[in-house]
């Protein structure tokens, strides 16, 4: 299987094509136990890929089943898919594919997000829309809630007008039916994972064009709504950055990419070179 993928992606060369020393993308195998928990990984500090104890077919002897927004469904193996993925993380972290890409077209539009980021994306029309006049909402009992929305996809009703969050008291009912209160209970937090729930999740959360989540925990991210359909491949595609470049790396190594998709010519061509690859 590995001998689908170009020499320089899985063995060692003295040199990077910089001159200076490589970076390890594949040394050796080990065998150990492990935390499963953990899950499959590749980590860039050890540059160490971690694969549990799958079987061929998968973790419950099932194949492998990839659905993209536009309906296609791609069955291959799991055990090859998985490996080919976490090489694909490797080989972004090794030429920094999606660090110099993550934010243009054609490559999702990724944008890097923080808490506080998101949190000023999506109050400003919820304070516009809930304050002022005869409206008893504050800004800050709104932060509040949107607060609690963003990190676990619910807030309690407060109890009277004159505990936690009170100003909300009279007019919750209407505060909760807001459009930004209505895509924040979809659940964008990581434990919810957003990105396994597809395009239809990502139509209803969407804000100004773009889709913001917690892609891992305290690490949010926003993508570009419009590129799903353009350079999809896969739902988990749309977690965080490394995952898009990943899920398509994997597919191509497996013959299950699209010759017309956009990134199937720098496979064909740029990713044969690694000197090639790590031009932009």
């Amino acid at each position: 299987m590995l001998a689908r993928v170009p020499e320089w992606q899985t063995k060692q060369s003295k040199k990077s094509p910089d001159g200076s020393a490589a970076e390890k993308t594949l040394k050796t195998l080990s065998y150990q136990n492990e935390p499963s928990s953990k899950g499959n990984y590749y980590s860039s500090s050890r540059k160490n890929i971690a694969l549990q104890d799958m079987t061929e077919k998968g973790t419950n002897n099932d194949e492998h089943t990839l659905v993209a927004d536009s309906g296609k469904v791609v069955t291959t193996s799991y055990f090859d898919f998985t490996t080919l993925h976490e090489i694909g993380h490797a080989v972004d972290d090794r030429i920094k594919f999606m660090n110099s890409r993550m934010e243009k077209d054609g490559f999702g539009k990724w944008k890097k997000e923080t808490f506080d980021s998101v949190l000023n994306s999506f109050l400003p029309g919820l304070v516009t829309d809930c304050t002022g006049g005869t409206k008893k909402a504050t800004a800050d009992d709104l932060k509040a809630m949107l607060t609690d929305l963003l990190k676990a996809g619910d807030c309690a009703k407060p109890a009277n007008a004159t505990g936690k969050l009170g100003s909300l008291f009279a007019e919750w009912d209407q505060i909760q039916n807001h459009a930004v209160v209505a895509k924040c209970k979809q659940g964008i937090y990581t434990k919810a994972k957003p990105w396994n729930k597809g395009k239809a999740h990502a139509d209803a959360v969407e804000l100004n064009g773009r889709v913001y989540q917690e892609a891992y925990d305290n690490d949010w991210y926003s993508y570009a709504h419009a590129d799903r359909a353009s350079t999809g491949v896969t739902k988990y595609q749309w977690r965080a950055p490394g995952e898009w470049f990943a899920e398509i790396y994997a597919l191509y190594y497996l013959n299950k990419l699209s010759r017309s998709h956009p990134m199937s010519g720098w496979f064909r061509s740029a990713a044969k070179s690694e000197k090639e690859a790590m031009k932009v």
